[in-house]
């Protein structure tokens, strides 16, 4: 099942340059690392700072604003969801949370205020909330306003009721990109369904870098559990993955999965290579899961398929479960999906 989440996450986001979700913890030091995601996927200029300033406001957004909820709903329709989405047409993003339902009127108001502003018209909007605030007022909406002018967009959003005391609130934020609010908020709908079910804590879509790569370790030790015991462990068998699809920048398009199962985490990773290189991969996986060479590998191998022999052996060894392996062949090149239980 998880394999299948995997692929079809490589699939959905097949044509965007970087895709990026998270569910898990949502700590205030997350938003450093949303940063530096930016930073990876993002190029130099004034594009990179406008897109920084609308992750970091739309995820503190969540933090500051979302409300309470009793576990199994705060877990379910309550579940918080943060998307942000790079494609060649630009970026947008979109962050979902449950809001007290004494604040939806006040939300509503702020953002149909705020749409269809020109930027003269947003800076004296904002100078006025600014002024409000100073002299003991509510200087609300602050951080959507300034969205709006920096991006020269309208901003999106969807509120939805969720019991006599709360409701869903979806908000969407786009830069450089004329795709419409509609469409991006339907889809990260449909997306939020998929992390409740799946109880989804993180997943990237797009190609694997050595900056991604240690965000995403640094996320699995501090934004997905609580449990600090188990963290040692559990980077380890992430790192252990992640070594044995190929580390190497650029090597091939990938698709990076943390989700919950009880209490284990399940790891599905993927990513495309060779035809060759993924029937020679698919080869030694099964006889890891077989635990064959299990202490020391036996045979004649080149010194990076040792490496990842060993590698194997390790990963098969620490995993709850088998190892499980699906190769997917594509036009020029074959995804390999590669799950692991810790």
């Amino acid at each position: 099942m998880e394999i299948d989440l995997g692929l079809a996450l490589f699939r959905v986001f097949r044509n965007d340059r970087s895709a990026f979700g998270y569910s898990g913890l949502f700590n205030d030091d997350l938003t450093a690392r949303l940063l530096e995601i930016a930073d990876a996927v993002s190029e130099k200029g004034g594009s990179k700072g406008k897109l920084s300033f609308l992750l970091v406001e739309a995820y503190q957004n969540i933090i500051r604003h979302r409300a309470a909820l009793p576990k199994g709903i705060e877990q379910g329709e309550g579940r918080s969801f943060f998307l942000f989405r790079s494609a060649s047409e630009g970026h947008h993003l979109v962050a979902i949370n449950p809001v007290e339902r004494s604040q939806v009127e006040s939300l509503q108001r702020t953002l149909d205020r705020i749409n269809g502003l020109d930027k003269a018209e947003l800076k004296n909007l904002f100078l006025d909330r600014l002024q409000a605030d100073h002299d003991g007022g509510r200087g609300a909406g602050l951080g959507f306003i300034e969205m709006a002018r920096r991006t020269g967009n309208d901003l999106g959003y969807l509120l939805r009721g969720m019991g006599p005391d709360n409701a869903l609130f979806a908000f969407a934020s786009r830069l450089a990109n004329d795709t419409p609010y509609t469409e991006i908020i339907r889809d990260a709908a449909i997306l939020h369904g998929t992390v409740v079910m799946n109880d989804l804590l993180f997943f990237h879509v797009g190609m694997p870098t050595v900056q991604t790569a240690d965000t995403f370790l640094t996320m699995l030790a501090h934004d997905v559990d609580m449990r600090s015991d188990l963290v040692q462990a559990r980077v380890r068998t992430y790192e252990l993955v992640a070594r044995t699809l190929g580390e190497d920048p650029g090597r091939g398009r990938g698709v990076s999965v943390v989700k919950r199962a009880g209490d284990r985490l399940v790891f599905v990773m993927g990513r495309t290579m060779s035809h060759e290189r993924a029937h020679q991969l698919r080869y030694h996986v099964l006889n890891a899961t077989r635990y064959a060479d299990a202490v020391h590998p036996s045979g004649v191998y080149e010194q990076e398929e040792l490496n990842e022999v060993v590698s194997l052996n390790e990963l098969a060894r620490r995993c709850k479960e088998p190892l499980l392996i699906h190769t997917e062949r594509l036009d020029d090149a074959t995804l390999v999906l590669l799950r692991a239980v810790e």
